[in-house]
């Protein structure tokens, strides 16, 4: 939180949330296409899996990355 007692138009407030993990399977022109939970081991073996066509939006942030290239179908 940031504010100035002279300047309201200063007042910030910042709202932290945390998920569950999400597996980031590839990013389709500007959007992330996700699914739920730690799908590598699915995704590995060609399993099914339900996914998410997300769009960013301003604000937000990758907490943390976990790098691994799967192979190619």
């Amino acid at each position: 939180m940031a504010s100035h007692v002279e300047q309201a138009a200063s007042h910030r407030l910042a709202i932290q949330f945390f998920s569950d993990p999400l597996t980031w399977i590839d990013t389709v022109g500007d959007r992330l296409l996700i699914a739920r939970g730690d799908q590598r081991e699915a995704l590995r073996t060609g399993q099914e899996v339900q996914t998410d066509l997300i769009s960013p939006q301003p604000g937000l942030n990758l907490w943390s990355l976990q790098p691994e290239v799967l192979p190619q179908p």
